[in-house]
């Protein structure tokens, strides 16, 4: 992604996620991480894709395809600068919302 390229976070991670391939099922645990133990198939704690890309870029692509519970979760990660892991451990995040939208317009008739 050019505009990653040239900001100042260049040197950072940049963690695309495809938010449209996730299912809603492992959705919190793809983004915010979970401990071990967490759930069933959980046999390791694991960082999400916030903290992975904490201090770098996280490109969330689709994210107009989310569910507007899913959508609040990830504005109040970015709001609160904290993820909270699957099983409520809070671990500080990096984040800057930079916002850029795109309208597809139709017209009547």
């Amino acid at each position: 992604m050019g505009f990653a390229q040239e900001s100042r976070r260049s040197n950072e991670p940049f963690i695309h996620v495809d938010l449209g391939a996730i299912p809603e099922t492992l959705f919190e645990a793809e983004l915010f991480g979970h401990t071990r133990g967490a759930f069933t198939d959980a046999r390791e704690e694991r960082a999400g894709r916030f903290e992975t890309a904490s201090g770098g870029t996280l490109f969330l692509d689709e994210i107009g395809n989310l569910s507007l519970p899913l959508q609040a979760k990830i504005l109040t990660a970015i709001q609160n600068r904290e993820v909270v892991r699957i099983e409520a451990i809070i671990r500080p995040c990096k984040c800057q919302a930079d916002f850029s939208h795109q309208y597809a317009f139709v017209p009547d008739g």
